[in-house]
């Protein structure tokens, strides 16, 4: 990942070399961005992104990341926005038969877990 950093600040981001870039008001295709060397590119602000671990989405809800440049390489920061809901369902179905995660206690007395089928 790749990003572009003018004045000090992360403008833009790419997950790859892109293949048309103006910087400066000079044109760079991605042969030429690809055989530069990691000064020159950062000369021109072309810095590699050290990109962060996503948060387990069957928990948490992400906030956008955000990016801030540290000495050659830009850091990627993910937050969680919120929690899900893990909570067990004591859900029935219109049989009284449990659907999702009801403890076994909460089924009905008749219950036959043998007849059950998805």
């Amino acid at each position: 990942m790749w990003a572009l950093v003018e004045s000090g600040t992360v403008t833009q981001t790419f997950n790859e070399l892109p293949s048309k870039l103006t910087v400066s008001n000079r044109n760079y295709d991605k042969a030429e961005l690809t055989a530069m060397s990691d000064s020159e590119r950062k000369a021109i602000g072309i810095y590699p992104v050290a990109t962060a671990a996503k948060l387990d989405a069957k928990f948490y809800i992400e906030k956008p990341p955000t990016y801030v440049v540290n000495g050659d390489k830009v850091d990627e920061t993910i937050v969680k926005a919120s929690d899900l809901p893990l909570a067990d369902s004591n859900k029935v179905d219109d049989d009284g038969n449990p659907t999702g995660n009801a403890p076994i206690e909460d089924w009905p007395d008749d219950y036959d877990v043998r007849s059950y089928r998805r």
